[in-house]
């Protein structure tokens, strides 16, 4: 191999090192922080059903997918966003009541969607959110869940249209039956 290839070659091993070791040290941040948020028991139960009329069912495993892709995104390369999610969530007053009264200041919200990974930037964005706040000590707390009204037609006439509703926790799914074993 001749002094420039090694050369070339050496600076292309460096930079995929450099690269790992920073996806490393975001990927520790993220999962310190879900950490702390379950320790706080304020994410919702895995086995929770949230649904907003008529809207697809998101389980709690769906929306804890959604706050650690609120996290990941969040502090992917801010310079250059890989999507345009989370966005900002300003807590506005609808119908003279904020979403979530306790809320002081801006928040972010990311997507929910029921596939391995959530959602990752691309495709459907659904009508279902949920909602996190920086804490003053660089952390995230989780808000809640939101969705748009999935019975409303998108058009941009339309007042209601950005409207975000709260949705609360229903009942789990029904458990699926085991399957029994052959002549025991």
């Amino acid at each position: 191999m001749g002094a420039i290839k090694k050369a070339n070659w050496e600076k292309k091993q460096e930079a995929t090192k450099q690269a790992k070791q920073q996806r490393h040290t975001q990927w520790t941040k993220v999962r310190n922080q879900y950490e702390k948020m379950k320790k706080d028991k304020t994410l919702p139960g895995r086995e929770e059903t949230f649904t907003y009329k008529g809207s697809p069912v998101k389980t709690g495993k769906d929306l804890r997918t959604a706050v650690i892709n609120t996290l990941w995104f969040k502090q992917a390369n801010p310079n250059r966003p890989v999507t345009e999610h989370p966005k900002t969530f300003l807590n506005s007053p609808q119908d003279g009541k904020k979403i979530f009264p306790s809320m002081q200041g801006t928040g972010h919200e990311f997507p929910s969607d029921r596939k391995p990974g959530g959602f990752q930037g691309k495709g459907n964005v659904g009508a279902m959110r949920v909602v996190t706040q920086p804490t003053k000590d660089g952390g995230t707390k989780y808000m809640g869940v939101i969705s748009h009204d999935p019975t409303l037609k998108q058009s941009k006439d339309d007042p209601q249209r950005n409207f975000h509703h709260l949705v609360l926790p229903g009942p789990p799914l029904p458990k699926k039956p085991k399957k029994q074993g052959k002549g025991k």
